[in-house]
């Protein structure tokens, strides 16, 4: 798969660049000072873009899961058909009749965690699932359990990858969560991304939007960001970070790696 510290290309809906003019111009000045383009895709109904796009497994070849997800069952006019969206496509595009957003699957090359809870709507047992994704996008499947405080059933609030073999672990968990989730991952090494328990949104940290070598961290405008910035440099010195007060988007229960979409594309 393509890791996003290979990606160069980044996609919002064209719904969030409408509903939130300011905050979408302000990211994409970021990125544009940093030489990344960003480009948007229509026809979405709600700006969480990550949970409805594909995966891309390599340059020209896209896996794209069943978005069908649980928590929008009494709201449905906030799910996104996937045959009314329109992008600049390129590349194959393969349809599997899984559901899996895209936020419950976090990836390196070689590698993917997935939250255990996709089995809450899906038919097919927990280990058929991971046999499924392993084989459709050529990657050794690791899980984590279900996170008490996460009503969406995501990975990408709960761990990332910093590299191939490294992967950060939020500090915003219960004791025994951190436990389970270093255990299962063993095989890596591990990080937590340690904020001060002052913060409104301490889960929001670990939603950053990496593309490339550049990181752009969601924060809260109002609070004392010093910690959270001093982390970020900690973990991920030499890299190019910037900061985005996102406290409009982030009391929706999302942030930035949610309502963006990084790629790999031909750079002619």
């Amino acid at each position: 798969m393509i890791p996003e510290w290979e990606a160069n290309t980044v996609y919002m809906t064209s719904l969030f660049d409408s509903e939130h003019p300011r905050l979408s111009k302000r990211i994409k000045d970021f990125l544009k000072k940093e030489g990344i383009p960003v480009r948007f895709i229509d026809g979405a109904a709600d700006f969480w873009c990550r949970d409805f796009m594909p995966f891309q497994k390599d340059e020209n070849k896209f896996v794209w899961f069943d978005y069908d997800p649980h928590y929008l069952k009494k709201c449905p006019e906030y799910r996104t058909d996937q045959s009314e969206l329109v992008w600049d496509k390129f590349g194959e595009i393969k349809k599997i009749r899984v559901k899996l957003d895209g936020g419950a699957l976090v990836h390196s090359r070689n590698y993917a965690i997935v939250s255990e809870d996709i089995v809450r709507y899906n038919s097919q047992s927990f280990n058929k699932l991971c046999k499924i994704i392993s084989d459709e996008l050529e990657v050794e499947v690791y899980s984590i359990p279900h996170i008490r405080y996460d009503r969406y059933g995501h990975a990408d609030g709960v761990v990332r990858f910093i590299d191939e073999n490294t992967v950060l672990i939020s500090s915003y968990l219960y004791d025994d969560e951190k436990k389970m989730i270093e255990r299962r991952l063993k095989s890596f090494n591990t990080v937590f991304l340690e904020v001060g328990n002052h913060h409104r949104a301490p889960w929001m940290y670990i939603n950053y939007l990496r593309v490339g070598d550049v990181i752009v961290v969601p924060i809260i405008g109002s609070e004392n960001n010093n910690d959270v910035m001093a982390e970020f440099e900690r973990i991920f010195g030499g890299k190019k970070i910037h900061f985005v007060p996102l406290a409009t988007v982030v009391k929706h229960g999302g942030a930035l790696h949610c309502i963006t979409w990084e790629i790999k594309t031909d750079p002619a």
